[in-house]
């Protein structure tokens, strides 16, 4: 057993809860698309429902105080992994049942909160328990870790849970199962992170969890979780994709004006006279130069993506006479969930390097097209429908090739040996191409996401803008689904493509200040 010490090696735990991390994420927000499809559900249901469960990433800013305040990220970290493990054994019990939409529809949304609370936790805890020197060399580590989390979501579960259909259990059965490994790993991840954690010195609980702060940030909580709650039912009671966008419209309209008009004031005012750095964090944010062009960008930018991701998987699943390729869910898991998502990371990679390389500047307007003219191919596809094909190739038919690649041949080869088949085709090849290419565009907008974090707010300020990031790609994904059942999927994607155009208007009017630029 291991021994309580401040410091540990951290490749013993930065992979482990790295990916712990990414793998709720894509769950929740991604495998349940697919889960809910094969269980029979429709996609405006799919899509607005599964958009809610953004909520928690949009507003996870409100709570992060108090994992700061009270208690100790470790114990967050630890707790909160075992907490999961809960809410996805509930949802692999619930797909039996009657009820089975609603009931994993609350676990889901309950480990969304969970996830949500253990990105805080362990983004600090790693913070802590790592040198300054150590922090830099693992930031690669812990994202690549991530990602793994985010293929073996879209790809192992989809593709083991598609070939259980197969063979011939129901969509529940399947499901269930691979909820349940799901729910053991985080089971087994929290009896082996109780141990290998380290207990670093500085992670100490900040106050003393006294029942009058902690009832008052709890009732805080319910309080916006009890407006959500009541944004939701007005949303669902009302008829038509007209109704939804005015009233989302209105909404969004009157919170600006009353945080201009109203709120933002007497905060400043607060802030003088008691000095709360929360408060000030947050004007810091919302006053700064171009604001209202900069929170249009973070808005408009992943627009047209924002609804593109969420009727994917529906449309590669869907049957050919309801407008979709009719490809079965074992292949969505290697088609989108494998090598869709690997040329989305190496997207990802290859903007990285471009920017470091070449500045952001010079690779914006690229990596803006990058990210929005691919999603035309989805528009090909769904107009092309009958003419698209694939195969799926037998890698152990490749072994003798598969043995001349340098350093990794021979690993590929043993992989080849369980008689693995993999797609080649049109469909892959495009779907492949529109993932990389957001893979890229995805990095010119979370680098300038880190430009516009200013002064001793850095942190503060990059939470506020993945939370309006994150509300920027719930909002259009509730409406996605009406909108392609309403008008089909060939004229859903030309909506799609006009949409992007909003996103890239609003870039001539961005404020990109040189000074932080160079600095990133």
């Amino acid at each position: 057993m291991l021994s309580k010490t401040e410091s540990r090696n951290p490749w013993l735990f930065v992979p482990s809860v790295y990916f712990a991390e990414g793998l709720p994420y894509i769950l929740i927000n991604s495998v349940s698309v697919i889960l809910y499809k094969n269980m029979g559900v429709s996609n405006a249901k799919i899509a607005f429902w599964t958009s809610w469960l953004y909520l928690p990433w949009v507003i996870k800013m409100l709570w992060g105080p108090m994992v700061d305040m009270y208690g100790t990220r470790r114990s967050w970290v630890v707790y909160t992994q075992l907490i999961m493990a809960c809410c996805l054994g509930a949802s692999a019990l619930s797909l039996a049942g009657q009820h089975f939409f609603a009931v994993s529809l609350v676990s889901f949304a309950v480990g969304a909160f969970i996830s949500a609370t253990h990105d805080i936790a362990v983004d600090g805890f790693y913070m802590l328990a790592l040198t300054k020197e150590d922090q830099a060399f693992f930031v690669g580590i812990r994202s690549m870790f991530y990602r793994f989390a985010m293929i073996f979501g879209t790809g192992f579960l989809v593709f083991r849970a598609g070939k259980m259909q197969e063979a011939g259990d129901t969509p529940a059965a399947g499901w269930g199962t691979m909820l349940t490994i799901s729910a053991a790993f985080f089971l087994a991840l929290f009896i082996y992170h109780k141990f290998a954690l380290p207990y670093p010195a500085e992670d100490v609980s900040k106050a003393k969890a006294e029942p009058g702060p902690l009832l008052r940030s709890v009732l805080t909580l319910v309080l916006y979780l009890a407006a959500a709650g009541a944004i939701i039912w007005i949303f669902d009671h009302l008829s038509g994709v007209g109704q939804k966008f005015a009233s989302a419209a209105f909404l969004a309209a009157a919170l600006v004006f009353a945080c201009r008009r109203y709120f933002f004031g007497r905060l400043k005012a607060k802030m003088a006279e008691e000095g709360n750095s929360f408060n000030e964090a947050f004007i810091s944010y919302f006053t700064q130069d171009g604001i209202g062009y900069i929170v249009a960008f973070i808005l408009f930018y992943r627009l047209a993506e924002a609804m593109l991701l969420k009727m994917t998987q529906p449309f590669l699943l869907d049957a050919a006479e309801k407008g979709g390729l009719g490809i079965a869910t074992a292949e969505v898991g290697i088609i989108y969930g494998t090598i869709g998502m690997t040329a989305l990371i190496t997207g990802g990679l290859l903007g990285g390097w471009l920017i470091s390389k070449y500045g952001f500047r010079r690779c914006l307007w690229p990596m803006v097209l990058a990210l929005h003219v691919p999603d035309v191919f989805y528009l090909y596809m769904a107009y092309a429908q009958s003419k698209l094909d694939y195969i799926m190739i037998n890698l152990s038919e490749y072994q003798s090739a598969l043995s001349l690649i340098p350093a990794i041949g021979r690993y590929l080869v043993k992989f080849a040996q369980g008689s693995l088949q993999i797609p080649f085709g049109t469909i892959p090849l495009l779907v492949a191409a529109e993932q990389f290419g957001y893979g890229i565009g995805l990095t010119a907008f979370t680098v300038y996401l880190m430009m516009i974090c200013k002064g001793k707010f850095k942190t503060a300020h990059f939470a506020i803008s993945t939370g309006i990031m994150a509300l920027g790609m719930m909002a259009p994904g509730m409406i996605s689904g009406l909108l392609q059942q309403r008008y089909g999927y060939q004229r859903f994607f030309l909506i799609i493509c006009i949409l992007t155009i909003p996103g890239i208007l609003v870039i001539f009017r961005l404020p990109i200040n040189e000074g932080i630029e160079s600095r990133q």
